[in-house]
């Protein structure tokens, strides 16, 4: 598997790998960078408390820019392999995919909720975000509209139907 800098240049491969356009995750990278560097200056990438050592990216990172880091996280989410075969896509051992994934996968539930991406867990909380909504995020203005199928819907009536009575069921 090619990092997103390689990848980009195939756009039809691209949106099908992430589920994004090359515009919709250019639009997202800064939101999700923001996110990642929060979360650097408080934890490790581990998930424990970060003392007194500042986060700096080192050298030979197997994700090293925020945009590689976005595109494997996306791929993960977008494809579901187990994570060995995504750690192999990635050149990535198990574990080492198992890190990134736990460390990331946070980091973009947080950039998501910050433009207010999440969707609610029930009615209530729905119709509230509706309620206080004001404007829509840049992100959304962006994103393709849902092109209806051309194929026709399949309809069923009642009389067409066969249902079993009790009786009949052993």
């Amino acid at each position: 598997m090619t990092l997103y800098t390689e990848k980009r240049e195939k756009p039809a491969s691209f949106r099908a790998l992430t589920g994004l356009n090359v515009e919709e995750f250019d639009i997202f990278l800064p939101f999700f960078d923001a996110a990642w560097t929060t979360r650097m200056e408080e934890t490790t990438i581990t998930g424990a408390y970060r003392w007194n050592r500042p986060h700096v990216s080192y050298r030979h990172s197997p994700l090293p820019t925020s945009a590689d880091k976005l595109f494997f996280i996306l791929v993960y989410i977008k494809q579901a392999p187990t994570q060995e075969v995504h750690g192999a896509l990635f050149g990535l051992s198990q574990s080492n995919a198992n890190k990134w994934i736990h460390a990331l996968l946070p980091t973009l539930y947080h950039a998501l909720s910050r433009q207010g991406l999440i969707p609610a867990s029930n009615a209530d909380e729905f119709r509230e975000r509706l309620n206080n909504r004001t404007d829509q995020p840049l992100f959304l203005f962006m994103m393709e509209q849902n092109v209806r199928s051309n194929d026709h819907a399949i309809t069923m009536s009642k009389h067409s139907s066969i249902v079993a009575n009790e009786n009949d069921i052993l």
